[in-house]
């Protein structure tokens, strides 16, 4: 039959080839010959293996040209792969990485799904070995939606120790249902020191000193044993006083801390 309900008259020894063909005629996979005589055909159809989208199958061989057939939907296969599109990149910590990480969802049979499924892919941290799991201390925004099939994480942000890592990326659909297993970054990045946000002046010299600091013309005493952090805003000056002709041991004048309870002298 055409799309018209109309039989169509074949030669007996003729072989009809079939095709899927999207709504521009363009074929998108050959699925089938179809064997048999007279206007009687028997056609047994296998997978296919196209993108969600509405359709035709093309006849070849009646005749001297084709038919199609009537339109039909092709619709989403259930979520299967998380397809990495954007991997991470080395980032300042608390910033976000750029290219934005981004994934795709796909069926089993590798097409992109645009309909159905809520999905939800969650990311998480991994050593730089990739065998130790750091769950997601330290990262935000890390839970992203699914939209037309594409998920992107334009807002995360990772606050974790400057250090090198790897992302492990999670997923379920329809609130709970687990799918496509763990899918890690196939190259590490690093999370790098930001611009400082303060100064720590340090007293580490013994109870009975003390060290100025002047910041815009005020003076700073930093008494024994006391540690003084400042915003690194504005102009500011160092005074040390250092006793020459005694060198038994490091002296420290003043620290920038790395946030992490790690003292840099300077």
């Amino acid at each position: 039959m055409d799309e018209f309900d109309n039989p169509v008259l074949a030669a007996d020894s003729s072989s009809i080839a079939t095709e899927v063909v999207d709504s521009g005629n363009v074929a998108r996979q050959s699925i089938s010959a179809i064997s048999g005589t007279g206007n009687t055909r028997t056609l047994t159809l296998g997978a296919i293996n196209v993108n969600p989208g509405s359709y035709r199958l093309k006849f070849s061989g009646v005749g001297s040209g084709s038919i199609l057939s009537r339109a039909f939907t092709v619709n989403s296969n259930l979520p299967s792969v998380i397809h990495p599109l954007q991997g991470p990149t080395d980032v300042a910590t608390g910033a976000t990485p750029s290219p934005t990480i981004s994934f795709e969802i796909r069926d089993n049979f590798g097409n992109k799904i645009t309909t159905g499924e809520n999905v939800t892919v969650t990311l998480s941290l991994l050593s730089a070995d990739g065998l130790t799991s750091l769950g997601t201390t330290g990262l935000a925004n890390n839970v992203v939606s699914s939209t037309n099939g594409t998920v992107e994480f334009g807002s995360l942000t990772i606050t974790r120790a400057p250090g090198t890592y790897k992302l492990r990326a999670t997923a379920t659909y329809g609130g709970s249902t687990a799918f496509g297993g763990n899918v890690d970054s196939a190259a590490t990045f690093k999370v790098t020191n930001s611009a400082p946000a303060s100064l720590q002046i340090t007293n580490s010299i013994g109870s009975d000193k003390a060290a100025d600091f002047e910041l815009d013309s005020s003076q700073y005493l930093v008494s024994a044993a006391t540690d003084f952090v400042i915003p690194s805003t504005g102009d500011y000056t160092v005074e040390a006083w250092v006793k020459p002709e005694s060198f038994a041991d490091f002296r420290q004048i003043f620290s920038q801390g790395d946030g992490n309870g790690r003292i840099t002298p300077i």
